[in-house]
């Protein structure tokens, strides 16, 4: 499978394992039909890093929904007060917000 220049993999990740891991990260190679142990290395390290990038997502967008709801709800009690222009009801989700 040729690769482009942009995806010519140059940079090199280097770590030390003990011989017992050694011999049972080949095995699990072979078992899952790698064709390399370098290959198979990498691979199972990017799908796991992947992995815990779409896990962190949603906390990480729910945190910062929560916030934005504070603040919204503060802006709206200051400008009660100070008798400003009322503030719009905000959408339920962000999908909602986007699509106007």
């Amino acid at each position: 499978m040729p690769f482009s220049l942009a995806n010519r993999r140059t940079r090199h990740l280097i770590f030390r394992v003990t011989e017992e891991e050694f011999e049972s990260l080949k095995q699990l190679c072979a078992a899952r039909g790698g064709r390399s142990l370098s290959e198979f290395a990498r691979a199972e390290l990017l799908g796991m890093a992947e992995r815990v990038n779409c896990e962190a997502r949603p906390a990480w967008m729910g945190i910062l929904d929560r916030r934005l709801n504070l603040l919204e709800a503060q802006m709206a009690a200051l400008s009660e007060k100070v008798g400003l222009v009322p503030v719009p009801e905000p959408p339920q989700t962000l999908d909602e917000d986007l699509s106007e």
